[in-house]
């Protein structure tokens, strides 16, 4: 998916801190998004992904994303709609204008991982997460994080063999990581 903004260092900062989440390195997305934002205050998707990273200051995160002057483009829009309506503790809502935004991008996981974030860890919807999750891996199968959310949702549905089966695709991705194996329950 296109980002709104015109600053390329804000996008490499975005980047950089988008695969630290990924891989887990929750400190380290925080200040490479925090930085992108020094560049280009209105980078609407450095802010959202501020929201769920942060523990501080949630409130006014919140606040910044929804007053957000910036040129969006229509997935970015579908998606701020959507923030909305998780405000508002609006579930139905919130999944409709996501799907819009895959819809727009169908080939894109990021958006995808959007989707089951908000699944699995606000609405505890694990069946819709799993599905969506389920999706991601088929547009990209070397999504290695969606592995690591899929073993933890079926997990919590008490799945364990095929929890087994994720996290095994998650170390075979990413050897060289240490999360892998600790989802898994293996000391290294």
């Amino acid at each position: 998916m296109p980002l709104s903004t015109e600053s390329d260092l804000a996008r490499e900062l975005y980047d950089a801190g988008m695969i630290a989440y990924n891989e887990i390195k929750i400190g380290t997305a925080v200040k490479s998004l925090e930085m992108a934002l020094v560049e280009d205050p209105n980078f609407f998707m450095a802010q959202f992904w501020m929201y769920f990273m942060s523990s501080k200051n949630s409130k006014a995160i919140a606040q910044q994303v929804l007053q957000n002057p910036g040129e969006l483009n229509r997935a970015e829009q579908e998606i701020k709609t959507a923030f909305k309506y998780l405000l508002d503790g609006q579930d139905k809502q919130v999944v409709e204008h996501l799907n819009e935004a895959i819809s727009l991008h169908p080939k894109d996981p990021e958006l995808y991982k959007i989707l089951y974030i908000i699944q699995l860890h606000f609405q505890k919807d694990i069946d819709g997460a799993i599905g969506t999750l389920r999706k991601a891996i088929e547009v990209q199968p070397e999504f290695a994080s969606a592995y690591n959310q899929l073993g933890y949702a079926l997990m919590y549905r008490d799945d364990f063999p095929e929890a087994e089966v994720a996290f095994d695709m998650y170390i075979k991705l990413k050897p060289e990581e240490a999360n892998p194996y600790d989802s898994k329950g293996i000391t290294t």
